[in-house]
């Protein structure tokens, strides 16, 4: 890449928490290339020098930008009684050993959760989607951004 400028690759994420989301996938971004800088609510920057956006992951997207009202759980389809069954053991088996590891790790590696829904954070990507398409600058949306993205489309 010598005499070439490495690509702009806006990472948007909450205000609070998420830190290490950011710094694997702003490693992500350098290995492959790229620079990367954060977006958050409280610190957008201007869209027009960004080369790529990633949504990244985090809180619940607001049911209200898809006429949504929460979750249904009429969509889920139901299990018959013996998978049931099956299903509630090696779920209760599982949950002894993953829940907790998890727990350790997140305690471990995370300053805050995410939870609920953050509409400061919605606008702000809401916004950068629109113009990324306007600009037709590739996307990428990990977990929340990908729901985000959908929402868009």
């Amino acid at each position: 890449m010598a005499g070439q400028k490495r690509p702009l690759i806006g990472i948007t994420g909450p205000d609070r928490g998420g830190s290490v989301a950011w710094l694997f996938t702003r490693l992500a971004v350098w290995r492959t290339g790229g620079r990367a800088v954060r977006i958050t609510p409280s610190q957008p920057i201007g869209d027009e020098q960004l080369d790529g956006l990633i949504i990244g992951g985090g809180a619940d997207v607001d049911p209200a930008l898809y006429g949504g009202e929460g979750e249904d759980d009429s969509l889920v389809p139901e299990l018959p009684e013996e998978r049931k069954t099956v299903r509630g053991v090696i779920t209760y088996l599982l949950s002894l050993v993953f829940y907790p590891v998890l727990y350790v790790m997140r305690k471990l590696l995370s300053s805050k959760q995410a939870v609920g829904v953050d509409s400061a954070r919605d606008a702000l990507e809401y916004r950068l989607i629109d113009r990324a398409v306007q600009r037709s600058i590739p996307m990428l949306g990990i977990c929340r951004g990908a729901q985000l993205l959908n929402v868009y489309f």
